[in-house]
C-alpha cells in the first residue's frame, strides 16, 4: 500500500480501514454496539484514527477522532478543526457534542451523541 501513512501501516490489519469511507459509519456503529462499552476503531490511510463506543451509563455513542502528530501552528490547528468537521459530516455525527479536545502526545477530539440510542428506555428498565 504505497503512500499510506506510517500509522496506517503499523495498525493491525483488522484495524486498517481499506473500504469505502461511506461504509465506515455503518461498520463503526455495528462494531461499537457489539463491543459493549469498549472502543471499536480503525486507522484510515491518512493516519487518522476513528473510534466509537457505546457509553453504557448514558446509552449514547462516543466518537474519537485522533492523530499522532499535533498541529504545529494556528494554521495547522484550523486544518485539524476542518478535518474533524469533515469526519463528523462523513460519519453522520454533525449534531454530536464536543466533549474533549485532548492533546495527549498527538491530538484528539471526543464527541458524544446528542441523544440516547433508540430503545434506551427499554434497555435500562
Amino acid at each position: 500500500m504505497s503512500g499510506a501513512h506510517p500509522d496506517f501501516e503499523r495498525a493491525p490489519r483488522e484495524h486498517q480501514w481499506q473500504g469505502k469511507l461511506a461504509l465506515l459509519s455503518t461498520v463503526l456503529r455495528e462494531k461499537a454496539w457489539r463491543a459493549r462499552g469498549k472502543w471499536a476503531w480503525f486507522v484510515v490511510e491518512d493516519g487518522t484514527l476513528v473510534a466509537m463506543r457505546v457509553v453504557e451509563s448514558s446509552f449514547k455513542r462516543e466518537l474519537r477522532i485522533s492523530r499522532r502528530d499535533r498541529p504545529a501552528n494556528t494554521d495547522e490547528h484550523k486544518l485539524w478543526e476542518a478535518e474533524c468537521a469533515a469526519w463528523l459530516r462523513q460519519l453522520d455525527c454533525e449534531r454530536w457534542v464536543l466533549q474533549a479536545s485532548q492533546p495527549t502526545g498527538g491530538i484528539e477530539q471526543v464527541y458524544l451523541e446528542d441523544r440516547a440510542l433508540s430503545g434506551a428506555k427499554r434497555a435500562t428498565q
